[in-house]
């Protein structure tokens, strides 16, 4: 039978030639934009940045936590080159006895309800049980 042997040759050519001919995909992502970590990122000439708002809480332990060891990532990449950040303290916190207290719950849920362009609105967004 000849067909089963034209069938194989044309599949091994075919294969043969996806190996020897790299794509224009390929080679935009393997050699000429290879970022490392820390080195400049070089956007093209004409976009828009990502607008990044962190709302937190001035006096929260785990929202310090969070910028100093999470959000200093976008910097130490240099990701800064291309957002476009805001930090936004909302909360009207205060110490009493070495215990954080905060009063201002309506506040912060009318900043982040604002900011907030989803679909389905937040559980923050609804007004607390009294």
């Amino acid at each position: 039978m000849v067909f089963p042997k034209l069938a194989i040759t044309i599949a091994l050519v075919l294969v043969l030639f996806f190996f020897i001919c790299e794509s224009e995909g390929a080679s935009y992502s393997s050699a000429s934009h290879n970022v490392n970590h820390g080195d400049d990122i070089n956007p093209p000439n004409s976009y828009q940045k990502v607008n990044l708002s962190v709302y937190y809480d001035s006096l929260c332990q785990s929202c310090a936590k969070f910028i100093i060891q999470d959000l200093r990532n976008i910097f130490d990449s240099n990701l800064i080159s291309i957002v476009n950040l805001q930090l936004v303290p909302w909360a009207k916190a205060y110490l009493i006895n070495n215990s954080i207290s905060c009063q201002d719950y309506e506040n912060f849920a009318h900043y982040v309800c604002k900011a907030y362009r989803g679909a389905a609105v937040p559980g923050v967004c609804n007004p607390p049980l009294k």
